[in-house]
This record gives structure tokens, sequence and C-alpha cells, in this order.
């Protein structure tokens, strides 16, 4: 609260939460705590950096998951930085995942505000903001998740249980909303007419993404799979994407490793922003 402030944030600070509070509907104490993060550099009430890929590169952007030892928190750091990016936390019963902008150890940290949601039901999981960008101009109470169930869908994926050679390996297969002509994003609100994601075609402005199969070695008796420069150790939770554009071309790497200070790697590139990487890694938590 404001009087546990050694002072209070500045007017020009507080004028900056007064202006975005029509978009991020801040409850006022809310509003005062943001101001004195924004003087700070550290409030991150907004998910629109995640959500925008990095500029196109020839290499992926690397970083890494660290997990808590019950199996329930999830951290992505950017590993040249060492830069925290998204927390993550997974219910016991592994349908439903909440991704926050800040860590617990935050000032601004909110269990009860996630800035995403997945929801995990059987094969199928979807990742949602749980403030869709195009509704929050409007009343709450006609939000599409208030009029339709739903928020803005952020991400889409199918799991599958694929045989190679004389193994099996879980794939996945991933929807994203594209990009307009103008190079903007897809806000993908289904008060706009648009569906859900799982029953979207390329021609509705999306993105879909399929899974890197590993080949089966008859000499060796396993699935192998080339994690360009990473020592990856055997897990079903590894994973790779391939660009929908450019045949073969790899795009996301999710794989565990022996370093307990990572335990998984995550690299990626555009067209996958970091969030729906780390979405993709999370969706794994039901393969065994």
């Amino acid at each position: 609260t404001l009087s546990q402030r050694s002072s209070p944030p500045s007017a020009a600070m507080l004028a900056v939460v007064t202006a975005w509070r029509p978009r991020l509907t801040l409850p006022t104490s809310r509003a005062f705590d943001v101001a004195d993060e924004l003087e700070g550099g550290l409030a991150r009430e907004s998910m629109l950096t995640e959500l925008e890929p990095s500029p196109p590169s020839p290499g992926l952007q690397r970083g890494y998951v660290t997990v808590s030892q019950d199996g329930c928190q999830y951290s992505l750091y950017n590993e040249a930085s060492e830069s925290f990016v998204l927390y993550a936390t997974v219910t016991k019963d592994l349908s439903r995942v909440d991704i926050f902008t800040y860590r617990p150890s935050d000032p601004l940290f909110d269990m009860d505000r996630p800035a995403a949601s997945m929801f995990l039901n059987g094969d199928q999981w979807t990742a949602v903001l749980n403030q869709c960008e195009h509704c929050v101009v409007g009343s709450p109470a006609s939000s599409c998740s208030q009029t339709s169930g739903h928020s803005q869908q952020i991400a889409h994926g199918v799991h599958r249980l694929e045989t190679v050679g004389d193994g099996k390996v879980n794939s996945m297969h991933v929807t994203i909303p594209g990009r307009l002509s103008d190079g903007s994003r897809v806000v993908w609100c289904p008060r706009r007419g648009l569906p859900s994601l799982s029953h979207a075609t390329e021609s509705r402005g999306i993105v879909k993404i399929p899974t890197r199969l590993p080949e089966w070695s008859k000499t060796r008796q396993t699935l192998e799979l080339d994690f360009k420069g990473r020592m990856i150790q055997s897990s079903a939770r590894n994973f790779q994407l391939l660009s929908p554009a450019q045949s073969g071309e790899l795009i996301c790497q999710f794989g565990k490793v022996k370093d307990p200070k990572y335990q998984y790697i995550l690299d990626f590139k555009a067209p996958l922003s970091s969030v729906q990487a780390f979405a993709a890694a999370l969706s794994t938590v039901v393969w065994q």
C-alpha cells in the first residue's frame, strides 16, 4: 500500500498509470504500485513484449527453463543475458497453467492476476490472454471473456503419439495467429467473429507449425534427434518445431539437459514469440 512506501510516486508516473488504466483496468491501489515500479523500470503489466517474436535472424534465441522440485513452478530465462522472462504455475491435476510476467519475489506479483492461462484437455491445449487486447477499450461486461466464455487466444496445440521405426514419440502441432498485410499481429478475439484456433484454417490468418520427428537408428535401436549444438538428455518431453514457410527450418526446440541450473533449454525464433514457445514447452507436462 502507499503507506508502506518511503516516498510517493511522482506526478509524472501517476499520469502514465492513469493513462494506462482504461486499457489495463488496474485497481487504484495497484495503479500506485505500478507507478512505483515504473519509476524503477520494473513494471510489466502488459504482455505485449512477450507476444512479439524477435526480429528475423538465422539463429535461434537461446533460453533455459528452471523447474521447482514439485514440478509445479516453471521460470523462463534469456540465456545470453541471464534475465528473467516469464514464470508459470501448473495445477496438480495438470489441467491448467497460469503464466505471469512477474516472479513471486517481485513486488507486483499477484497469484490472482496471471497475464495468460493455458487449458489442457486430453490431447489439446489452448493459451489465452486474461485481458484481451481488443476488448480492453470497452466495458468489462462486454468483453469476450464475459460474452463468449473465453478470451483472446494466442496459441493452440494438438498432441499426438507417433510411431517412428520401432519406437514411439510424442509430437505436437501448434497453431498461432498470423500477421496482417501491414505486419501487425492478428488479435484472435472471438468478438471479432473469429472461430477458436482449434477450428481455424490457413485462410483465416493463422500459422500452423508442425513437429520435426526423430529418426529411428537401426544400429542403436533408438530414436535420434539433433538438437543443434545442445547436449540433450533423453526425455519424453523433448521436441522440435519447424517453420511452416521454409521446409526443414528449425524454429523451436525444448530439451532436458544435465545442468541442474537449467534443467531444460528452450530455443526459439519467429514466428513464435517467447510466451508462445513457453506455452508449447509447458504443454508437455502431460507427456509420459
